[in-house]
């Protein structure tokens, strides 16, 4: 089978150690902010980079954080709108500040029942909530029921709701930790924007019965008004039997 041949052009290179090894994995190519980012591992720094939309660049810009897990195990992280990086790991979800300083850690328990795995995380689209996966209870035989999503407050790590998914387990072959998130995110985003709208809706409702009620004065006012018109067009003028007289009189 004969295939054209097109032109390849190379139009920009940069090193990034561990692209390789990042594209296997589930955080390596992010959609954040309306921007593709990388995430690489390397010599125990992550570096996360903004894919730039100039042509002649590989990256915008990036960050990186000297080995943020302390424990080395697997991990998954986010990059956040304010330049700080999430990282998920086995007992705790952690912010590092762009100094690599910890803003705070949110522990919960570790995932005896999947040793290898980690959870996951990502902000909302406007960067007010961060949504983490973390290994929910175990039920009274032991058994695992499922994973619970977190909402937690990118800003002190306080826990806005939590979300569980009973029978995540029996899905882990098809529905990963990164699938619930973007699904919780998703859901998230849709529950602001019917609560907008729902709040839209009462504000057009208070308008629309106030703009009813001056509708309903508006007439009862007309309709005095056209009362009073119509009485003092049919009601004679109180000098009319008076003049007449005089001029008779004169006559």
């Amino acid at each position: 089978m004969n295939r054209p041949r097109v032109p390849v052009r190379l139009l920009a290179g940069e090193s990034l150690p561990g692209i390789a090894e990042a594209l296997g994995n589930m955080d390596g190519r992010l959609l954040l902010d309306g921007a593709h980012r990388l995430v690489t591992r390397h010599g125990g720094v992550i570096t996360a980079g903004r894919v730039a939309a100039d042509p002649s660049r590989v990256l915008a810009d990036r960050a990186t954080w000297a080995r943020p897990a302390a424990d080395g195990s697997r991990t998954y992280c986010s990059p956040l709108p304010d330049d700080a990086l999430t990282v998920s790991g086995r007992q705790a979800v952690t912010v590092h500040e762009a100094d690599g300083t910890v803003r705070w850690e949110h522990h919960h328990r570790d995932r005896q029942h999947a040793p290898d795995a980690s959870g996951a995380c990502t902000p909302d689209p406007a960067g007010h909530v961060l949504l983490a996966t973390t290994a929910g209870p175990l039920g009274p035989d032991g058994s695992y029921a499922g994973g619970v999503c977190r909402a937690l407050d990118p800003v002190t790590g306080e826990v806005l709701a939590p979300f569980a998914f009973g029978g995540l387990a029996a899905l882990r072959g098809e529905w990963t930790d990164a699938d619930v998130v973007r699904i919780t995110a998703a859901n998230v985003v849709l529950q602001r924007e019917v609560r907008s709208l729902t709040a839209g809706r009462e504000r057009l409702t208070k308008r629309l019965s106030a703009a009813r009620d001056n509708a309903r004065f508006a007439d009862r006012r007309i309709a005095a008004l056209e009362a009073q018109i119509a009485e003092q067009l049919t009601v004679p003028p109180a000098w009319g039997p008076s003049f007449g007289s005089c001029r008779a009189h004169g006559a």
